[in-house]
């Protein structure tokens, strides 16, 4: 886990490990958010986008991706 916090206030290892360790670490702002800490909030819903302003990609198979198939909204 990098940090303290990000640019040039960041960029020392605050704590490494497995996820286990790193939930433990009382100075890992990533252990506070895997302990429930803090949430990232989410929205209660979601904007609807019409088919001809999205991007549709389907069935790609690069590099990891194994038969994907994904709607990206445009213009948001």
């Amino acid at each position: 886990d990098l940090g303290p916090r990000a640019g040039r206030f960041g960029g020392e290892v605050v704590a490494e490990g497995d996820v286990e360790s790193i939930r433990r670490h009382p100075n890992s702002l990533t252990g506070r958010y895997l302990r429930g800490e803090l949430r990232v909030p989410v929205p209660p819903g979601r904007r609807e986008t019409p088919p001809r302003h999205r991007l549709r990609i389907v069935g790609a198979r690069a590099n990891n991706l194994q038969n994907l198939t994904v709607d990206i909204p445009l213009g948001l």
